[in-house]
């Protein structure tokens, strides 16, 4: 039986541990002529060369902002996403996916970045070879059978355990996949263009130290309002606690509340994108604010 999640309203950026190596791409800021492991320390072409084949380049046909990375559709792409060569620890991983009715796709789940010696934890495979049919691998065999819908996008998001070796999968809240994650290593990801049918959008990469709340935070109504440097918080039930952060991970606010709203004066703190990160009556979510 399919088990149901709902994750925070949106997720945080980065680690608040100061864990580096951290992810959150939404791909609006490259240019859509260059190859992105040009543009970016968190990408790599499979083979380490950018200028070749491999080359994998955003779109904004596409997109749920402005711009997404676009593998296959006639191109032979095969990038990787690096996500530090991670060693034990629990973690979060989640991108918008988005194939085209009719085609394949692919991504996978590397023990490291190492393309040369390359283990895969986990591979996924929507239309397996144009049967229609969406296929989990682990090794060379077929592990789990999920439906995944075309021509939209979906919310791929992946609770690793390296320590109890488990991963968890999601697919726009509902779980597709729970079992072993088969190493404590977590290097890389691979976008590929597994054939010439192969037509995959990705778009939003984040990853997270930690196994954020698979319990719903939607159901708390923790709503924000930003109004002349004054942040407004509300919710159904209490807010416990409520932690500030900046775009370098700081902490830059933090109080317990014990209140179902509360205003922040945030008048004295610079411009900019902000992190509000509440715990309410034990679940734990964050949502991007603007000041």
């Amino acid at each position: 039986m399919k088990k149901i999640y709902i994750l925070a309203v949106a997720l945080v950026a980065f680690a608040f541990t100061g864990t580096s190596q951290l992810i959150d791409d939404d791909m609006d800021f490259y240019d859509n002529a260059i190859d992105i492991s040009s543009q970016s320390p968190t990408f790599d072409n499979w083979s380490g060369a950018s200028g070749t084949t491999e080359d994998a380049f955003t779109t904004d046909v596409i997109a749920i902002g402005t711009k997404s990375l676009l593998i296959g559709n006639n191109t032979t792409s095969d990038v990787l996403l690096l996500t530090g060569n991670l060693n034990g620890g629990q973690y979060t991983f989640s991108f918008d996916y988005y194939v085209t009715d009719g085609a394949t796709g692919f991504y996978g789940l590397m023990e490291t970045d190492d393309s040369s010696n390359p283990a895969f934890s986990v591979t996924f495979y929507p239309n397996q070879g144009g049967a229609g049919v969406d296929e989990i691998r682990v090794g060379g065999g077929v592990a789990g059978t999920y439906d995944m819908p075309k021509d939209t996008w979906v919310k791929m998001t992946h609770l690793i355990d390296l320590d109890a070796d488990n991963i968890t999968v999601l697919m726009d809240g509902v779980e597709i996949y729970n079992a072993a994650y088969g190493s404590t290593l977590f290097g890389a990801v691979d976008l590929w263009s597994v054939d010439g049918s192969c037509e995959n959008y990705f778009d939003n990469f984040f990853l997270d130290e930690g196994i954020l709340a698979t319990e719903s935070f939607d159901t708390k109504g923790f709503v924000t309002s930003m109004r002349n440097g004054q942040l407004t918080l509300q919710a159904n039930e209490v807010i416990d606690n409520v932690a500030i952060y900046n775009m370098l991970g700081q902490e830059v606010y933090n109080s317990k509340l014990g209140a179902t709203s509360s205003t922040i004066n945030m008048s004295s703190f610079a411009n900019g994108t902000y992190i509000v990160r509440a715990s309410i009556n034990g679940t734990v979510g964050s949502i991007k604010v603007i000041k």
